[in-house]
């Protein structure tokens, strides 16, 4: 899932889950929340992860 908003490089789910690879970190949660919104950034949407060193 591609999160849309302004800001830096966009990432998809699967970009973190490959970077944060199965067989050293086990993925408690991965959240996306939207942030407070400003006139000229309506709609800030943001990656939270929760990762656990194996």
């Amino acid at each position: 899932m591609l999160v849309a908003g302004t800001g830096p490089r966009r990432i998809t789910s699967e970009e973190i889950l490959t970077t944060f690879t199965a067989d050293r970190f086990e993925c408690v949660a991965l959240y996306v929340y939207r942030n407070v919104p400003t006139r000229s950034k309506p709609d800030q949407l943001h990656w939270f992860g929760e990762f656990r060193a194996r």
